[in-house]
């Protein structure tokens, strides 16, 4: 018997670049893992939104994992893009605005940005909010174990 779930989980896998002020590369990996590590981010919501440009919330269950991949040159003195991935599990938020059960997951995506090409991601920290342009993203799903239930086979 299988049960069907209008909420369903999902990664949220966003890989960005953060611009940091700072003297050697070194010193600029330093900063970003500081300004965006697990107990400095206040996720707890984020807004997603579908291919007609409708909002949705999604909560944010947990961080699954931040890593950080490059530390890149600019063209201005101290100025570096380090570039990062950061894996969030998330759900949709139920709401008598949002239509259950959702679309497809996959096409949900963060909000364009109205002065660049690629989103501007927001970042809510503990202190001031980091602006990281998304390089890439994607929307995986994830059925959770509650949503099949076994029956007996014999």
């Amino acid at each position: 018997m299988m049960r069907h779930t209008y909420l369903e989980p999902a990664v949220l896998n966003v890989v960005f670049a953060l611009r940091i002020k700072a003297a050697s590369k070194a010193k600029a990996f330093e900063s970003a893992m500081c300004q965006l590590s697990e107990r400095n981010l206040s996720l707890d919501r984020i807004r997603l939104t579908d291919e007609q440009g409708k909002n949705i919330w999604f909560a944010v269950e947990r961080i699954e994992a931040i890593r950080w991949t490059a530390v890149v040159s600019t063209s201005f003195s101290h100025q570096f893009q380090v570039h990062g991935q950061i894996r969030l599990a998330i759900v949709p938020e139920r709401s008598a605005a949002t239509p259950l059960p959702l679309p497809s997951s996959s096409e949900y995506r963060l909000p364009g940005s109205k002065l660049t090409d690629m989103p501007v991601w927001v970042i809510p920290t503990v202190g001031e909010p980091a602006f990281a342009h998304v390089l890439s993203q994607s929307l995986e799903r994830r059925l959770p174990c509650s949503t099949f239930s076994l029956t007996s086979a014999v």
